[in-house]
């Protein structure tokens, strides 16, 4: 009899035991989901703020004639909007290399996430005082200049260069992982053109990387 008492107790034990841990794996896996969402809005805010710093530090002082020239014929009319490609390309490049440099020196020691999303709750992640998670998030960013003409009167149209930037970042927490793309595009100058511009310019967008 005491041999199967305690076969019985072993018995319940291990279900007690077994239960548990999967209550223990399910909440964790729970919350797992939630922090990562809420790392992800930070992330998001962050690539953000990197991109308006990079692009103002970058190209802040650019002048529309540093990076296109209105070409004309004998008669005066245009013929081609270039654009000066290797300028373009610098900016490009330095642009990345910083928002990514900026990015990762915000996530140096961790991503704040408010201490609701330990809860596993959705509803409550938004809430209450941030805490350090120590996720490295793998950041890759890419930069391209894109242009942009529209109408802006009697044979007049404004010539637009945006910098468009990517950034492509990836959470790891555990066993999972979260993988999305910010995008941000900024205005770094704009020009005037005075004469008809060719139709190759006005049907569409133009980029240049």
């Amino acid at each position: 009899m005491r041999s199967k008492f305690f076969t019985a107790a072993k018995l319940k034990a291990a279900i007690v035991l077994a239960l548990s841990l999967a209550a223990i794996v399910a909440f964790f896996n729970s919350a797992s989901a939630v922090i990562l969402s809420a790392a992800r809005a930070r992330l998001e805010e962050c690539a953000r703020r990197a991109v308006d710093r990079a692009v103002f530090a970058t190209a802040g002082g650019e002048d529309y004639s540093d990076l296109a020239t209105v070409l004309r014929d004998s008669s005066g009319n245009i013929a081609a909007v270039t654009v000066n490609s290797a300028r373009i390309n610098y900016l490009a490049r330095r642009t990345a290399s910083l928002v990514a440099e900026d990015m990762n020196a915000q996530t140096e020691k961790g991503v704040p996430v408010p201490i609701g999303a330990f809860t596993g709750i959705g509803a409550l992640s938004g809430y209450g005082t941030l805490v350090n998670v120590k996720i490295a998030p793998v950041i890759s960013v890419d930069c391209s200049f894109v242009s942009r003409f529209a109408e802006a009167g009697v044979n007049q149209t404004i010539h637009s260069i945006y910098a468009a930037v990517t950034a492509d970042i990836t959470l790891v927490l555990a066993v999972r992982s979260q993988s999305f793309s910010v995008t941000s595009e900024i205005i770094v100058c704009e020009g005037i053109i005075v004469g008809k511009v060719p139709d190759v310019y006005l049907e569409g967008v133009s980029k240049t990387t």
